[in-house]
């Protein structure tokens, strides 16, 4: 969206409105039991990640949500301004930073670390991420990671990752 330090000439009221609509996204969100995993504004659309934690979040979820939102601008005068989209976090999602370990804790995931300049990739069960180490069950048992050394960590359908016979 910007380059550079363009941001800094951007007016204050411009990131109180980002903010006060990331707000209503994640409110609405969470009055259905979602989770706010993502959020951008682009030039005319609000995009959103939702995910429920004990749960899949089904369409019907995201056009409740959506209607809500939508009902939120229109207060603000903004309905014309933004489209709502929204989306599932996906079968595949590359988690991104520290609080997504958290809000995804618990899932399959697929995760590459380094480890002596040789990179490793393994799967297991996102166990958590405390005082800078994540911890992640696997086959061979727990393996504790410095977060430092993750390169990346992404959702895993263990059940859609064996390859079917003919």
């Amino acid at each position: 969206m910007f380059s550079g330090k363009e941001w800094v000439n951007l007016p204050t009221f411009y990131f109180e409105a980002m903010e006060r609509i990331r707000e209503i996204v994640k409110r609405n969100a969470e009055h259905f039991g979602l989770i706010l995993v993502d959020f951008n504004i682009q030039k005319d659309s609000i995009e959103a990640v939702l995910y429920r934690k004990n749960g899949d979040v089904s369409v019907y979820d995201l056009e409740r949500v959506t209607m809500l939102i939508r009902k939120d601008l229109e207060i603000l005068n903004l309905a014309d301004v933004y489209g709502v989209n929204l989306s599932s976090a996906g079968l595949d999602r590359v988690l991104k930073g520290r609080e997504e370990l958290d809000i995804f804790e618990g899932r399959n995931v697929q995760f590459t670390y380094i480890e002596e300049s040789e990179t490793f990739t393994k799967q297991g069960v996102l166990k958590g991420n405390k005082n800078d180490v994540v911890l992640f069950e696997t086959e061979e048992g727990f393996l504790e990671i410095p977060f430092e050394k993750l390169h990346k960590v992404s959702l895993f359908a263990k059940e859609f990752s064996k390859k079917k016979r003919g």
